[in-house]
């Protein structure tokens, strides 16, 4: 079980609401639980997770939460700063440590699924894509943290 250091307290409903109108989106049920339970964090330990196709592992750095502060952690912060520049009907949700970001599916027949953003481009020049499926929910993803193997 993966320990969290928290920057925030538990989301509230008010607030996972004003994100949906202002974002004009609707997040998925077990995401908008998470966030009213947990609500983000940082990892104690060096975790990571693993790319579904190509078997890769990939560290994570933070999960993103609600947040009525502006500041870089912050759900709402992320989305605006990030929404021109990831794939339409996804959502930012955390990161790894180099800032390539975690992202939760907000629309279709991929809804609920966790996928891994590749920005940077690092597995895009090996692999031709960006885009990687992680898990199929926020529960899913979580349950798949395990502990570095580099300890």
């Amino acid at each position: 079980m993966v320990e969290w250091k928290r920057f925030f307290p538990k989301a509230t409903p008010a607030q996972v609401e004003r994100f949906e109108r202002n974002a004009e989106l609707s997040l998925p049920a077990r995401y908008k639980s998470y966030l009213l339970s947990s609500n983000g964090g940082q990892p104690t330990e060096s975790v990571g997770f693993i790319l579904l196709k190509n078997r890769e592992r990939v560290m994570l750095g933070v999960l993103f939460g609600m947040s009525d502060e502006d500041n870089g952690l912050s759900l709402e912060a992320v989305y605006s700063d990030s929404k021109d520049d990831i794939p339409t009907g996804f959502v930012p949700i955390g990161e790894d440590p180099g800032g390539n970001k975690l992202l939760i599916a907000t629309t279709g027949e991929r809804k609920e699924g966790v996928f891994f953003w590749d920005h940077v481009g690092f597995l895009l020049e090996r692999t031709g894509e960006r885009l990687f499926h992680v898990a199929h929910n926020i529960d899913d993803f979580l349950e798949s943290l395990r502990p570095s193997e580099d300890r």
